[in-house]
């Protein structure tokens, strides 16, 4: 049974947008890949890594955007919320 897709937060009219990409998983290294629940989504930016699947950022600590409306991971943009 498949789970049901996460439903991103509207960005219209933020001047944000969500990267048009599917996420396989959170993490570079083997042992520190984190799964990634279906259908979350990436905030555009110029992250230190250029997509969720090459990021270094282990700490578990998101940045809030968009007046702390979205949680992200500050090493991709992946959203957590």
């Amino acid at each position: 049974m498949a789970l049901p897709e996460m439903e991103p937060f509207d960005l219209t009219g933020t001047g944000l947008s969500w990267r048009d990409a599917k996420v396989k998983h959170h993490g570079r290294d083997e042992d520190m890949r984190t799964y990634v629940y279906p259908g979350r989504l990436v905030v555009e930016g110029d992250w230190p890594a250029a997509r969720p699947e090459e990021c270094l950022n282990d700490s578990n600590r998101g940045t809030w955007i968009l007046n702390d409306q979205i949680l992200v991971c500050a090493g991709c943009g992946l959203d957590c919320t």
